[in-house]
């Protein structure tokens, strides 16, 4: 379990918000959007890092600090469907380094059963 969440918690935590988010649902329709509207390529990528995953980013590293606040209805509703990944915590516990990516990698342990719910949520696609 050590070496699998070592391994692999930093992109279950991406892949569960992109899903939550449903970054490439958003994608295709905007990237078909701008086809019809004859769009270049390097338009199209800007766009679609500005309007999708830009924010996408931000949310993670946000709730990655441990301490989310959300701006946006969007961001709240995901932060309820990751509460009892959040809550899976100690009370108190502080992600090393301010970061859940180098807090996994470095005390994995501390984040086997934040692992489980991620998986959870992706099993039950929430």
């Amino acid at each position: 379990y050590h070496n699998n969440v070592m391994q692999n918690f930093g992109n279950m935590w991406q892949r569960t918000i992109n899903t939550l988010l449903n970054c490439k649902q958003q994608q295709t329709e905007l990237v078909a959007q701008l086809e019809v509207e004859d769009k270049s390529a390097l338009e199209i990528k800007c766009k679609c890092e500005a309007q999708i995953w830009g924010p996408a980013w931000r949310l993670k590293e946000l709730l990655g600090t441990g301490q989310p606040v959300a701006t946006t209805n969007e961001e709240w509703a995901i932060i309820q469907l990751l509460w009892p990944v959040l809550c899976s915590y100690s009370t108190g516990y502080k992600f090393a380094e301010r970061s859940i990516y180098y807090d996994a990698k470095a005390f994995p342990l501390q984040h086997l059963k934040a692992f489980v719910c991620l998986n959870a949520i992706l099993a039950w696609g929430i």
